[in-house]
């Protein structure tokens, strides 16, 4: 902090959790701060400012900041993001360097606002994966003009919307996975619990030997987990394919096509059938038809099960093209 006679300087340092920054904010109130500025890279600036915009005069852009040292005497602050946030002395105007009031509420974090007589307030879900700054960190330090320009720009750029769409999307599968794993522990344990039912079934033909759960909404639920996981699963690849095509288009300044993703990732030894296999059965059970379920069993000292999904009400499984694996 400065002051108009005297220079001050505090460093104290926080984390990027929201009880963490509503205490940064009170730590700046109580210093007697009017003005705060954030230096950060992409758009990790946008937390802070959402808990910091309803006490303090603030501005987001590390190159405004630069140029606005000194024309206050007003006690002022800068936040530096993301992770850790150092309070030091400068001194800021509330707009951006493009002229733009900027804006916090228009990115997934916590705030309030009124707009066209209307009040609301945003839910605090700041991903947690941090896989954007290491990309804009390389671009900092790169010896290219050009590219150190680029990650000046990338918080204007449709980067920055899109990076926040994949960190989102990466939060979000994870949990449709461990939605589909537990409905199928469920549906397995009861299985477990009535072997003597299940050899029955595997003694019937089809749909005249069906295991009836105890839970009759199970079933459902399964289906309903295994749609969501289809649908986030083909999406995040789809929202990734468009970061790296804007990525690679403003940055390396060429185009990609997805047969080079799909290349590399068979070069790593990744398995790239899904690919294809999720693109295919998203537009089945999405536009065709519904899913149904039946369970493969391995023997031995207990039934083993795999789950597998038809594409139609098949009363056999003799032709591979009613059915998927997953």
């Amino acid at each position: 902090m400065r002051g108009a006679k005297s220079k001050l300087h505090k460093i104290r340092t926080f984390g990027t959790s929201t009880p963490e920054l509503l205490g940064l904010r009170d730590w700046l109130a109580a210093c007697g701060v009017t003005h705060a500025g954030m230096e950060s890279t992409g758009v990790y600036w946008q937390p802070v400012y959402a808990v910091l915009e309803d006490r303090f005069e603030l501005a987001g852009n590390a190159r405004h900041i630069k140029a606005a040292r000194g024309r206050k005497t007003e006690q002022i602050a800068s936040v530096r993001a993301p992770g850790k946030h150092m309070v030091t002395g400068l001194s800021v105007r509330s707009h951006s360097a493009r002229g733009r009031p900027t804006s916090g509420p228009l990115s997934p974090i916590g705030g309030r606002c009124k707009e066209g007589g209307m009040e609301y307030f945003h839910v605090s879900y700041i991903p947690p994966d941090d896989w954007v700054r290491p990309i804009i960190t390389r671009l900092r330090q790169s010896s290219s003009a050009g590219l150190r320009q680029c990650a000046e720009d990338w918080g204007a750029s449709p980067l920055s919307e899109l990076g926040i769409a994949v960190a989102t999307k990466r939060a979000m599968l994870p949990i449709t996975v461990a939605r589909v794993n537990e409905a199928l522990e469920h549906m397995i344990a009861e299985f477990n619990a009535k072997p003597e039912e299940v050899d029955w079934c595997l003694s019937r033909p089809l749909l005249k030997g069906a295991f009836c759960t105890k839970d009759r909404s199970l079933p459902y639920q399964l289906l309903v987990d295994l749609e969501s996981f289809l649908f986030e699963f083909r999406s995040t690849y789809e929202i990734v394919g468009r970061f790296l095509r804007e990525f690679f288009g403003r940055v390396l300044r060429r185009d990609l096509q997805e047969a080079e993703v799909v290349a590399v990732l068979e070069t790593s030894g990744r398995d790239t059938q899904w690919v294809s296999m999720l693109k295919r059965e998203r537009v089945v059970f999405f536009h065709h038809t519904a899913p149904w379920i039946v369970f493969e069993v391995e023997r031995g000292e207990r039934f083993r099960y795999r789950l597998v999904v038809l594409k139609k009400n098949s009363r056999d499984l003799s032709n591979p093209q009613d059915y998927v694996r997953l």
